[in-house]
């Protein structure tokens, strides 16, 4: 409980810090006891008197609240965990509370920032192991605990505010000129072909990029964040329309419209929090939750424009709170419109998660919401977006399945996709059927990765080949690539699996193509898994001595520079990669990146191909550690041992040898009389025979064609 209590005290102090000083971390993707960490190393002394006059304040005030024991672990997880994601300028009060107590007054200082954040912070998670009103009075006494402390604090505020800036500085994507040149041409299209303001275009744009979304993603999103935002202004004209003869009302509406217009998203969340709270508090508040003769329930739809004001401002964990909300005011028979505002809560948490740094709990909750979203409505209802929904529910399981590399939730993933594609077929949207099937063919590759199932893989092959027959490079270039690269990374597997040539063959006739392409219009992840599928495929042409053909332009019994290429190959894609590819697929990539640089030494009896090679299987025998895959890890051990017992006989050889002369004395595969030894290819061939690359080696010298 006081490592617990120490964490949510670390938080606070970078909210109070971030907040006096008008600085903005959304995502504060440390720990709090990183930011007590970063203090004491500022100023010991100072710090250690703040942490342990506001733990005993704390402990005196949580010990009044009316906590059962067995509740208060719950309790304060819940609370640190609604904290590290608050927005601690969401809140326009928030940003004011600094100034809010004339009079200097710390427990009311504390009060406005508890109430704000709780306010703006409160998820469905907190809410269902605490009561808001329990979490902000928490919140109120840690913070009045921390602004109670005197004088020292103000050492510690400075520190841990550049402490949190630092760490999202750290996270944040380094400007590219080109994707910012890009990005302005767009906000400048944009405001030219709808009308809509370009500070209104610029604000959400920085709302993204503080957030910590890569610039690319924001290009990709801004033109669907325009239409929201349009759509968000014409409902609060629907619902300035709708007051009747509420002058005032309609006043503040038609205001807040006009700061969305100008940019100004913090003074209009704040007015738009006043209305709300305002309307909920109101004695006829049935009548604003209740469909008037239009069919507007006007509470509910106001509830849903500050959901998506939310999201536009960069704000998606208050976002999907706020759908959340709405959905439970909503009225109950209009089912439709519940599921549309739930899918939007859950797309919110997709957004959270994607971010750079965010925690897996963000994805998992969106899974939840998905979930319930599929019990209120059926396919009949609306056929398309109820297609669309389970596509993108399929999609976020993929996610997972590469976050946790567990097999069922690829599994999990085909029943979403597979139903996408039959509606998807019926109603004839082409490009929604064809992105269904790589989601498929994604879930299939996945299964067929751990299992190492060649029929599985060649069904993924088959939902490959039929999205690639209706995609076109023009019109969807980077899923096109993708579906193009993973293709021909399946085939690839299937070849090792099973030996298939034929599989090979046409595995390098894509990837060939693939090298000719510029990287910008591949994208990094498919040219990630297509060098290190090209270079599987020129390992397994060394392994089953198969004629090289095209695939180089040295002589076909040329191996050391195919194994050269196949290293350097699978190195870069391994580099680039590492943000992209699954636990599995890079310990797949670096066993049998360990396999090439140990058949490289047994031809150049080179000892850094040794040493590397050594180096690799340590990297892939950790990884299949990660996964639990203890088989895999202990073969990768027992290569290991093999490989240092090589390596001592190599130096021990080379010693023994420094006293002779010759050029043959320190070749590895000479005897010591400077005759061949027949058994060291053989001692070599051992190390990796049990764990190489390939397990269905060819005879040598086949003809590949």
């Amino acid at each position: 409980m006081e490592a617990q209590l120490l964490k949510l005290l670390g938080l606070a102090l970078a909210h109070t810090a971030l907040a006096r000083s008008g600085q903005r971390a959304p995502l504060l993707a440390t720990d709090g006891q990183d930011i007590i960490a970063a203090c004491l190393e500022r100023d010991a002394k100072a710090t250690a008197k703040v942490v342990s006059q506001a733990m005993e304040a704390f402990w005196s005030d949580l010990s009044a609240c009316q906590i059962e024991p067995e509740e208060l672990h719950q309790h304060i997880s819940a609370v640190r965990d609604l904290l590290a994601t608050a927005d601690c300028l969401a809140q326009g009060e928030l940003h004011a509370a600094p100034a809010a107590s004339p009079n200097g007054n710390p427990q009311d200082e504390a009060a406005l920032m508890a109430g704000a954040i709780a306010s703006c912070a409160s998820t469905s998670k907190c809410a269902s192991s605490t009561s808001p009103e329990k979490a902000e009075a928490t919140l109120g006494s840690l913070f009045g605990a921390l602004l109670a402390t005197g004088t020292e604090l103000n050492v510690c505020l400075e520190t841990a505010a550049a402490f949190a800036v630092q760490k999202a500085a750290e996270g944040a994507e380094q400007p590219d000129p080109d994707a910012e040149r890009s990005l302005e041409r767009q906000q400048q299209e944009l405001a030219a072909d709808t009308g809509i303001s370009l500070d209104l275009l610029k604000a959400m744009v920085e709302a993204q990029l503080r957030l910590g979304s890569p610039r690319q993603a924001i290009i990709r999103t801004l033109v669907d964040r325009t239409v929201s935002a349009l759509e968000l202004l014409a409902d609060l004209t629907h619902l300035a329309d709708r007051v009747g003869s509420d002058d005032r009302l309609e006043s503040e509406l038609l205001n807040i419209s006009g700061a969305i217009r100008s940019g100004a998203f913090t003074r209009a969340r704040a007015d738009l929090a006043v209305v709300s709270r305002d309307l909920d508090r109101a004695k006829d508040r049935d009548r604003f939750v209740k469909p008037d003769l239009t069919g507007t329930a006007f509470l509910p739809t106001l509830l849903a424009a500050k959901a998506r004001l939310a999201s536009l401002d960069g704000a998606p964990r208050e976002a999907a709170r706020l759908y959340e909300r709405a959905v439970e005011i909503w009225p109950r028979e209009d089912r439709i419109r519940r599921w549309q505002l739930k899918i939007a809560q859950a797309r919110q948490l997709v957004e959270l998660g994607s971010l750079p740094n965010a925690r897996i709990n963000s994805l998992c909750e969106a899974a939840q919401a998905y979930a319930a979203a599929g019990g209120l409505v059926s396919e009949r209802d609306c056929p398309l977006p109820w297609a669309e929904a389970n596509l993108e529910l399929g999609t976020l399981l993929l996610m997972l399945g590469h976050r946790e590399c567990r097999p069922e939730r690829y599994l999990a993933a085909a029943l979403h996709f597979k139903p996408a594609i039959e509606v998807f077929t019926r109603e004839r949207a082409l490009d929604g059927w064809a992105r269904s099937q790589i989601g498929l063919a994604h879930a299939l590759r996945g299964q067929a990765s751990f299992q190492g199932d060649v029929v599985i893989a060649r069904e993924a092959a088959f939902a490959y080949r039929a999205a690639l027959g209706i995609l076109t490079e023009d019109g969807s270039a980077e899923l096109w690539h993708e579906a193009r690269c993973a293709l021909a990374e399946t085939l690839v597997r299937i070849a090792e699996e099973a030996g298939d040539i034929e599989a090979l063959n046409k595995a390098i006739d894509l990837l060939m193509g693939a090298t000719e392409t510029a990287a910008h219009q591949i994208g990094e992840p498919a040219r990630s898994l297509g060098d290190i599928a090209l270079g599987r495929a020129m390992l397994f042409l060394v392994e089953t001595g198969l004629d090289l053909g095209e695939l180089s332009d040295v002589r076909s019994d040329d191996d050391e520079k195919v194994l050269s290429d196949a290293i350097e190959l699978i190195s870069n894609g391994l580099t680039r990669g590492v943000a992209h590819l699954t636990i599995l697929d890079r310990a797949w990539s670096e066993r049998c990146l360990g396999t090439a640089q140990s058949l490289l030494f047994a031809r150049t009896g080179n000892i850094a191909d040794l040493e590397a090679a050594i180096a690799t299987r340590q990297r892939a025998r950790d990884l299949y550690r990660q996964l639990d895959n203890l088989i895999e890890a202990e073969a990768m051990a027992h290569d290991l041992a093999e490989l240092k017992s090589l390596l001592k006989r190599q130096a021990g050889e080379r010693d023994d040898a420094s006293d002779r002369s010759g050029p043959d004395a320190l070749m590895p595969h000479t005897g010591a009389h400077g005759e061949d030894d027949p058994d060291f290819d053989d001692r070599l061939a051992d190390v990796f025979a049990a764990g190489g690359g390939n397990r269905h080696v060819q005879p040598r010298r086949a003809s590949i064609a």
